[in-house]
């Protein structure tokens, strides 16, 4: 599997994910390994997408990949885990890796992990903003970096627990 369908995937359990995902993702693939019907026939679909058509075609291409489609809280926990290894080892940006594990927040309650990052990256929006921020306590400019790895060590650690 690919990093790119592998994020694909991620945008899919993230409930982030649009037609027009599947279609880019589909013409980049082409660039990259030999080509099968359905995905040059969704490579191929032109704007005002039917989302039904573009399921079914996605789904179909990723069968002639041979790529089953884990389910949602598996490729969920693969997200968070990749994701905060990534800011860990530095090759996401504490920044950019806090913006995306915020998005993938969205301000839905029921993922508690990601909270962390969504109060960081409002926090860090209103310091950027001059305003006062109370969302993290002693958090500043200077100190967020920190913060950020902090909060993805921490979950990192969460998911490596039993």
């Amino acid at each position: 599997m690919t990093s790119r369908t592998r994020e694909l995937l991620w945008r899919r359990a993230l409930d982030d994910f649009d037609p027009e995902d599947a279609v880019s993702w589909a013409v980049a693939e082409l660039a990259e390994v030999p080509t099968s019907p359905n995905l040059a026939t969704l490579a191929g679909l032109q704007p005002r997408y039917n989302g039904f058509e573009v399921e079914d075609l996605l789904r179909r291409a990723l069968e002639e990949r041979g790529v089953v489609e884990a389910p949602r809280d598996e490729v969920y926990r693969d997200f968070l885990s990749e994701m905060g290894n990534r800011i860990c080892t530095g090759q996401v940006s504490p920044s950019d890796g806090c913006a995306a594990m915020a998005r993938a927040h969205g301000g839905d309650i029921n993922r508690g992990e990601l909270q962390p990052f969504w109060l960081l990256q409002l926090a860090v929006r209103d310091l950027r903003a001059g305003q006062r921020q109370w969302y993290c306590p002693d958090l500043t400019l200077d100190t967020f970096d920190g913060a950020v790895l902090a909060a993805a060590r921490e979950l990192c650690v969460a998911l490596a627990s039993p």
